[in-house]
């Protein structure tokens, strides 16, 4: 039972039990790696949001200027993550670039608006407390539908 026909019937075996298994792939993947549908997207960056704001809330105050650095670090840092987290998804199928990417935009902007206010409290600039961020960010996730988002841009921006 060595001869070619024995050969045959286990390679014909082996590419059966490959297709197999590869139909089992896991629920959340999409097909053949392609791009992930509008809901498997949305579920995922709902869940990096809804990650990073967890962390974000749980970012004590800065009661005194020496920790506002630190603090709009941290804040920045945690927007960084979950923004690299999204543009590692790759653009999903049924939401447009122009959405996807007006989000990453106004993620950047929160993240660099947080770099300055690091920037300037870390130099003794009395006046790094009072800036705040805008609602861009927060108003984009909405009109995706990304409530976690949204939830997530007011804990960064530290508002109600």
């Amino acid at each position: 039972m060595d001869g070619p026909a024995t050969r045959r019937f286990l390679a014909a075996a082996l590419a059966i039990l490959a297709v197999a298994l590869s139909a089992c792939g896991d629920d959340e993947s999409s097909d053949a790696g392609g791009p992930l549908s509008a809901d498997e997207w949305s579920e995922r960056v709902q869940g990096f949001c809804s990650d990073g704001y967890q962390e974000a809330t749980a970012l004590p105050l800065p009661e005194q200027l020496e920790q506002l650095g630190p603090d709009a670090s941290a804040r920045a840092e945690i927007l960084a993550n979950v923004r690299d987290s999204i543009v590692a998804l790759g653009q999903p199928d049924g939401i447009s670039s122009e959405e996807v990417g007006g989000y990453v935009d106004e993620l950047n902007a929160d993240i660099d608006q947080l770099a300055q206010i690091a920037s300037a409290a870390e130099a003794g600039d009395p006046d790094a407390g009072t800036t705040q961020l805008d609602e861009s960010a927060g108003q984009a996730a909405s009109e995706l539908g990304l409530d976690d988002c949204a939830a997530l841009s007011q804990a960064i921006a530290r508002t109600p």
